[in-house]
């Protein structure tokens, strides 16, 4: 008892960590340290598995996989995993596992201590980061640096200092100058550091030394580093190779030689002069300026050499161009050698290396002709604008790129817009709220094709109303003198007026060519009735002409149903279950015989069909029924002839059955033999593409044949038409 007490008073006393588990990594024990960490107690954990509640899903298969090396006997054994408190806090416990084994060396208990690291993780991450921020801070300077410590020894140094500094590529971390210089060269450098450690004040210094082999001049910067507590804690150094500026002093007056012979070539007038306005280089050119060419100005201002009010202009503008550091451009009019010139001047600041105007640029080009051009160019700009304006719509010039180069006042009346917020932008900057990629696309092929380009379209809308605008448009390609398309030209006209004019008119013309229409349908309807009266009284008056009259009659009465309908129907159109319905209803006023009955399927969806094919398609479904009507042997037994209508897909079925039927046995639809004159002319009547026709027979169904019709004889579709209940006629 004394032994578990104690024990138990280290369990809780301690800050390490303790938990015990069985073989299958159940919580044993767990102290009071687990609890703090945790926000469990003892009682809540007891039992319960630690993947399930205290570890992190994606680190539950490592913990699982030390807990199988413990049972093989690969312990003790240290690992890493985040236990997540109660609260939902993420904590990195440092762990030392081991393992309790019976007589047999099987593992019977698990015990695990660890340690709390969180935040000891967090400072090493945050050391790691500033020391890879030095680093980086390090890599990215241009020139040699390095760190050192209060010893003298190096911690840090960058690429540069390995290729600058060093005859080889041996690491000088760690290492004191001695170690990597010679002798000499490292005690020198050692008193230069101490001095600088005592006076605590940074030292800069030009140095040269011969490194691969190559005489090198550095410039180097040695600054003392202070700790918090105000000790040198060491140095930091940087070193310049500034080679290539020793060499820039011994070719400066090369270079001078080759700048006068540059200045020279120049094919305007150039020079420079120093802070005092004073000329220490001029070209040919300038001479040429001068009243007596012969006149050297080097050394003179140019009061000296250009005496009154010019001479007093020119100094001044020097002066201003030195005091702001700014360039100047302008245009002067003079009259040089008795001739009137207008030239362009540019005066520049010339800056020493530190950023400071220590003398002044000039050039002098001679822009007489360009300057005329350039006025008859304005003029005709001028012209141009007024042009534009004078054009009664709007009108406006773009450059290839879509670029607007002029817009007249119609153009900027229309769109509410000021010419400044047009000129140099594209339509997406002027519109961005539009879409106008179908214009970037017109304006790419007139340039392509070089070819104008016209149209009619809904293109902005008004200003004073907020109504869509219609506009007709004419654009064309602007060539320049070797023909190349430079832009374009465009012109548009609002002719909203005049399509709201055709679209009344276009209405009133639809109207009457419909009502033209019905009226025509309406009267061969009349006169095809009329004919199949008179056939009838021909027939009764005439009884062995009655077989043929009827089939004409009943031909004729086909037709006469298709201009029945087309005399109500606007679209010219016909609905396909009506043709049907409207023959069967004659047929049976037409004979006395089986009754007829027509159905349609639940899913039909109603048709119409195609204008040209409606009196074909009439015809065949009117030949079809009256050879049924005619050859049914239902008449006395009341069996009705069935015509049924369902839909596959785009087509349409129309299955008319005769029951009790039978076909001759010579019968071949497919090859002509055993078919009457109806079904012969019924064969002629077919559509080319579009339908079919088959024939059955089933004892004792009788005969059904089927109609098979899709596009192009059918068009459209409307709501479904049936709810499948029958319509008889008979």
């Amino acid at each position: 008892m004394t032994a578990n007490r104690l024990f138990e008073a280290i369990m809780d006393t301690t800050h390490a960590l303790i938990v015990v588990l069985d073989a299958e990594g159940r919580i044993v024990l767990f102290n009071k340290a687990c609890e703090r960490l945790s926000g469990y107690c003892f009682e809540e954990v007891q039992g319960r598995l630690v993947r399930d509640f205290l570890l992190l899903p994606e680190e539950a298969a490592g913990v699982k996989a030390t807990i199988e090396n413990l049972h093989a006997g690969q312990f003790p054994a240290q690992y890493k995993n985040h236990w997540v408190s109660k609260s939902g806090e993420f904590r990195l416990i440092e762990w030392s596992n081991s393992a309790v084994t019976d007589e047999s060396g099987r593992v019977i208990q698990i015990i695990a201590t660890g340690i709390d690291v969180t935040e000891r993780e967090c400072t090493e991450q945050a050391l790691r980061e500033k020391q890879q921020q030095q680093r980086l801070l390090l890599d990215s300077i241009p020139d040699a640096a390095w760190l050192k410590d209060a010893e003298g020894r190096y911690t840090e140094v960058n690429q540069n200092f390995m290729d600058i500094l060093l005859d080889d590529a041996s690491d000088p971390i760690g290492k004191t100058g001695f170690d990597i210089h010679p002798a000499a060269l490292a005690s020198a450098r050692a008193k230069e550091n101490a001095e600088l450690m005592r006076t605590r004040q940074p030292l800069r210094l030009e140095r040269t030394r011969v490194i691969h082999g190559k005489e090198v001049h550095l410039d180097i910067i040695k600054v003392p580093l202070i700790d918090a507590a105000g000790k040198v804690a060491g140095i930091a150094g940087l070193a310049r190779d500034v080679t290539p500026h020793k060499l820039a002093e011994q070719q400066l007056r090369v270079a001078q030689q080759q700048q006068k012979a540059l200045l020279d070539s120049f094919p305007d007038a150039a020079w420079l002069k120093d802070a005092e306005g004073r000329f220490i280089a001029a070209n040919r050119k300038f001479y040429d300026l001068l009243e007596d060419p012969e006149t050297d100005p080097i050394g003179k201002t140019a009061f000296d050499i250009f005496p009154g009010e010019w001479g007093k202009l020119f100094a001044e503008e020097d002066r201003k161009v030195f005091e702001s550091g700014q360039p100047m451009e302008l245009i002067r009019h003079r009259v040089i050698h008795g001739k009137p010139q207008t030239r362009k001047v540019f005066r520049y600041p010339v800056l020493d290396d530190s950023g400071k105007v220590v003398g002044v640029a000039g050039v002098s080009r001679d822009i007489t002709e360009s300057h005329r051009a350039e006025n008859l160019l304005h003029l005709a700009l001028q012209r141009q604008k007024a042009l534009l304006d004078s054009i009664p719509d709007a009108a406006w010039l773009k450059d290839n790129a879509g670029r607007y180069v002029e817009v007249n006042q119609n153009w900027c009346a229309r769109h509410n817009l000021e010419r400044a917020e047009i000129i140099g932008k594209i339509d997406q900057e002027i519109f961005p709220e539009q879409n106008n990629q179908e214009v970037i696309l017109e304006d790419l092929q007139i340039i392509k094709n070089r070819q104008p380009f016209h149209i009619e379209r809904p293109q902005y809308r008004s200003v004073a109303t907020g109504d869509e605008r219609w506009l007709e448009i004419a654009k064309t390609p602007v060539l320049d003198e070797h023909g190349t398309v430079i832009g374009i030209a465009g012109v548009s006209r609002d002719i909203t007026e005049r399509k709201l004019a055709e679209h009344t008119r276009l209405k009133r013309d639809t109207g009457l060519r419909a009502a033209l229409v019905r009226e025509v349908n309406h009267r061969i309807k009349n006169n095809l009735q009329s004919v199949m009266a008179l056939l009838h009284q021909h027939a009764v008056s005439h009884p062995e002409t009655a077989l043929v009259i009827q089939k004409a009659i009943a031909r004729l009465n086909a037709i006469a149903i298709v201009h029945g309908m087309h005399s109500g129907a606007v679209d010219q159109e016909v609905n396909l279950c009506n043709i049907v319905n409207a023959l069967a209803t004659s047929m049976w006023g037409l004979h006395s015989g089986a009754p007829i009955e027509v159905q349609t399927s639940d899913d039909f969806v109603a048709v119409q069909v195609t204008n040209s094919e409606t009196v074909p398609v009439a015809l065949i479904i009117n030949e079809l029924i009256q050879n049924a009507v005619k050859h049914s042997p239902a008449a006395d037994s009341g069996k009705p002839i069935r015509i049924q209508l369902t839909r596959s897909g785009p087509a349409i079925r129309i299955s008319i059955t005769n029951p009790g039927a039978v076909l001759p046995a010579s019968f071949d639809y497919a090859l002509g033999t055993g078919l009457g004159t109806g079904l012969n002319l019924l064969k002629s009547l077919m559509p080319q593409t579009g339908a079919e026709i088959s024939f059955e027979t089933a004892a004792p169904a009788g005969v059904t044949v089927t109609l098979t019709l899709a596009p192009p004889v059918l068009t459209g579709t409307d709501k479904p038409q049936g709810s499948g209940e029958e319509a008889q006629h008979g």
